[in-house]
This record gives structure tokens, C-alpha cells and sequence, in this order.
């Protein structure tokens, strides 16, 4: 099914999808990011995120559990499952809608491999998102292998989005290289 899917997006990717994806991905991470992160900061009062918390001791992530306090608590969750459905389907979109038309761009043959790891990171990002949301339900009550297991999520959310972009960075360079190679060609039939 997301094979499928994912032949139909390439397929059907133009230059004008690809600018309307890019618009909405710049406005998220111009305007709309800064201002979650603002809005969060304002109500909870903590700037550290479970979602974004590389320290891997347990002591000091149920202590930011507490400096949420209750309502920090429930206004994440709320987060979670409002604005953090929204925000991975617009990065997997423009990763996907990038290296689809610049793969087309490039003459590179369609593989649904070149999808895997932007759509790893979609998954591991919501799983990441119910683990959080269980984790800040039920605390004070704390069961830490569901800590243990955020924490592995978390880094493999990091690995693979950090991987797509990689892949994605690859598209651009051998379109840039396309590119190069066209326009000397350009010039070796004009001499």
C-alpha cells in the first residue's frame, strides 16, 4: 500500500507540487515552529521537550516531568496530538516530494528504498508521540521501561530523519551535477 502510494506521489510530483510543499515546509520552520515553541514556553515554563531530550538519565527526566507540573503536562499531550500530527506530515511530504523530483530530474530510476527512511521517521515520530503521551498521563506513576523504550524512539526518530535529509541532500547534489554536466554539454556544441 505505501509502495503504491509513494509510485503515485512520484508519478504524479511536477515542479509546481514541489513549490506549494516547499512553501508550506519554509513556513513551518520560519513562523509556525518558533511560535509553538514560544506559546509552550509561555504556559509551561520549560523549555526541555521529552521529544527532544538527549539526556538519558532517569532522574533527570522525571524531574522535567515535574517542572511541566499538571497543566505543562496536558497542554503536551494536547500538543502531541494537534499541532505534532501535523508537523511530521509536512517534513515526510517535502523529504518525499525532494528526492521524487529531483530522482525525475536527474533521470534516477523510481525505488521505493530511496522512501524508506522519511517514512521510518514518520513512524518512529508517532510512536515516539504515544510513548510521551502515556509517560505524561499516568505520571506521577512511573514505569521506567516505557522511559527506557521513548528514549530508544527518540534516538531512532533523530537517526532516520537525520539519514532522509542525508538521502535528500544526495538528490540535490546529483541534480546539481546533472545540471553542470548539461551545461557543458551545452557549451561543447556551441564551440
Amino acid at each position: 500500500m505505501i509502495s503504491r502510494w509513494l509510485l503515485q506521489f512520484y508519478n504524479s510530483i511536477s515542479r509546481k507540487h514541489f513549490f506549494i510543499i516547499l512553501g508550506i515546509f519554509t513556513l513551518f520552520i520560519l513562523f509556525i515552529l518558533p511560535a509553538v515553541s514560544d506559546i509552550k514556553m509561555l504556559l509551561v515554563g520549560v523549555s526541555n521537550s521529552p521529544d527532544t531530550n538527549f539526556n538519558f538519565y532517569l532522574d533527570d527526566f522525571y524531574n522535567m516531568l515535574e517542572q511541566y507540573g499538571h497543566k505543562g503536562r496536558q497542554f503536551y499531550i494536547l500538543m502531541r496530538w494537534t499541532f505534532d500530527l501535523i508537523w511530521p506530515l509536512v517534513y515526510t511530504i517535502f523529504i518525499v516530494a525532494s528526492i521524487a523530483l529531483l530522482s525525475k530530474l536527474t533521470e534516477i530510476n523510481y525505488k521505493t528504498n530511496h522512501y524508506i527512511l522519511p517514512i521510518m521517521a514518520i513512524l518512529f515520530d508517532y510512536f515516539e508521540n504515544i510513548l510521551a503521551t502515556i509517560i505524561m498521563a499516568i505520571y506521577p506513576m512511573t514505569y521506567n521501561w516505557l522511559v527506557y523504550m521513548l528514549f530508544v524512539v527518540s534516538v531512532l526518530k533523530w537517526l532516520t530523519l537525520s539519514l532522509a535529509f542525508i538521502v535528500m541532500f544526495y538528490f540535490v547534489v546529483q541534480f546539481i551535477h546533472s545540471l553542470i554536466a548539461q551545461f557543458k554539454e551545452h557549451n561543447n556544441h556551441k564551440a
